[in-house]
C-alpha cells in the first residue's frame, strides 16, 4: 500500500508537480519520459527541474504564452 499525502491546507497545483513526479520515480523506480499536466501546474521551475531529473518531454501549457515557439512546443 502506498502512502497518500494529506495537507493541512489545500496547496496550489502550481506547487505540486515536481514532487508528484519524484514520488512516481520513487514508487516505480524509473523516470518517466513524458510528463503532462494542465495549465494550473505550470511553473518554469517545474519544467527545468523535471528536465534535470531526466524527463525528455514536459508538456504543461503556460497560460501567459505569447511566443510562437513556446506555443509550438506546448
Amino acid at each position: 500500500m502506498t502512502r497518500l499525502d494529506v495537507f493541512e491546507e489545500r496547496p496550489s497545483e502550481r506547487q505540486l508537480l515536481t514532487e508528484a513526479v519524484k514520488g512516481q520515480v520513487k514508487l516505480l523506480g524509473r523516470t518517466p519520459q513524458l510528463v503532462t499536466a494542465d495549465a494550473g501546474y505550470y511553473a518554469q521551475t517545474h519544467e527545468g527541474a523535471l528536465q534535470e531529473m531526466g524527463v525528455k518531454r514536459v508538456s504543461v501549457p503556460n497560460r501567459n504564452t505569447t511566443s510562437a515557439d513556446r506555443r509550438k512546443l506546448e
